[in-house]
């Protein structure tokens, strides 16, 4: 499976580990795994997409489009999310940045990074200054 979702079970948190060829599909059903369980998501402070290990990405612009809508529907049950997203490659950077701009109405608190300690650095402060939270990803 190209997105793994694995449940950080000593923190408030998600990370999406993403590999090999990621698709609009993949990230689809990522994003219904992670609302599946609306008790789980409520109580979620922040989700990590990891696309480090991503060999390309395959997103159409119909893709993007549902990708954005379940994201909105996520953030309906959670709209105090906190949402890092580690990509290194330039085209996923690009496809990554396009869906930001895109959600700029989402309540998440998101950002882009290229590089994994910068965005656990982030989650770990966001998390402390807005929920009052310690917490150490991974």
């Amino acid at each position: 499976m190209p997105i793994e979702l694995i449940s950080l079970d000593h923190t408030p948190g998600v990370l999406y580990l993403c590999t090999g060829v990621v698709t609009g599909d993949d990230l689809l059903a990522a994003g219904a795994s992670l609302r599946a369980s609306e008790k789980r998501l409520k109580k979620l402070r922040y989700v990590i997409v990891d696309m480090t290990r991503m060999e390309s990405m395959d997103v159409s612009f119909a893709d993007l489009k549902k990708i954005e809508n379940n994201d909105r529907l996520i953030a309906q049950i959670n709209p105090e999310g906190i949402v890092a997203i580690i990509v290194d490659k330039d085209l996923p950077f690009n496809i990554v940045s396009a869906w930001d701009i895109r959600t700029t109405d989402i309540s998440w608190e998101k950002r882009i990074f290229r590089e994994k300690n910068e965005a656990y650095d982030w989650v770990r402060a966001r998390t402390r200054e807005k929920f009052g939270e310690e917490t150490h990803p991974l």
